[in-house]
């Protein structure tokens, strides 16, 4: 394989790094402004668990599959490199390094939708006790 294939490849698997990223956000953003701007999605722990179990799944399966991604990249840049391509074009982390921040986010997320319930529900009583 030449220099330029195996580039061309790499490059390849960013964009592919890129697109599950995006996707992961993009659920994240919706999720979270989901639960925060709507008191009707937490108004039941119920609810709560659904959409929490909701995410976690869809956030494994997105984990699995940026960890086969990131560990193709960075076979990639291998051979790039093995194929006289400069290091510094094709460095990439680690997918333990990947997996912690992804892990981080998701946790972050299913913290602030259950601090989301936890203050509608407080908002909620408050307000039927102020009546």
């Amino acid at each position: 394989m030449n220099l330029n294939e195996a580039f061309t490849l790499f490059q390849t698997q960013v964009s592919n790094m890129d697109s599950l990223w995006a996707y992961y956000s993009t659920i994240t953003i919706a999720i979270l402004g989901f639960t925060i701007a709507s008191d009707k999605a937490t108004r039941s722990r119920n609810e709560i668990l659904v959409i929490q179990v909701g995410y976690l799944l869809f956030a494994i399966g997105n984990a699995l599959a940026i960890a086969s991604s990131q560990r193709t990249l960075i076979q990639l840049g291998k051979l790039v490199k093995q194929a006289g391509g400069p290091e510094s074009l094709v460095n990439a982390f680690q997918t333990w390094e990947v997996m912690i921040f992804h892990i981080t986010v998701t946790v972050f997320v299913l913290i602030i939708i259950d601090v989301t319930y936890r203050y509608n529900k407080k908002m909620q009583l408050s307000s039927s006790v102020g009546s």
